[in-house]
């Protein structure tokens, strides 16, 4: 397998995770267990490390966290290792359509950053 092979491996095993972890992010806040407005309040943009970082669990009232990530991956294709791992990816906002997508209030989808092109000719942003 080749390095890009491997990359794109990768790619695909985080946004398939990601999106499901975001998924579970937007139900717990869902049922109560948070109050994810107050989260948008205190935090001027909703950030991916929010998924680490863990939220306070509100609805047992003991204020143990609710953790979705142990850490955030950084994308397999992101080049500058200085670059913390949330800033190796793009954000797309509810409000924004997929052929545009632009951050906003709160993280409906990630995407590459990646400017390259799969094996299969897509480019990584549009995986």
């Amino acid at each position: 397998m080749t390095n890009k092979a491997r990359k794109g491996l990768g790619l695909k095993r985080f946004l398939k995770i990601g999106l499901a972890i975001i998924a579970s992010f937007a139900i717990v806040a869902g049922v109560g267990f948070f109050a994810y407005w107050q989260y948008l309040k205190t935090t001027p943009q909703y950030s991916l490390a929010l998924l680490v970082d863990g939220v306070t669990d509100q609805k047992n009232g003991s204020g143990k966290k609710i953790y979705f990530l142990r850490r955030l991956p950084r994308d397999p294709f992101a080049i500058d290792p200085e670059i913390k791992a949330e800033q190796t990816w793009g954000k797309r906002a509810y409000a924004s359509p997929p052929e545009n997508p632009r951050e906003g209030d709160d993280v409906y989808d990630v995407y590459s950053l990646a400017s390259g092109a799969g094996i299969n000719g897509t480019r990584y942003r549009d995986w």
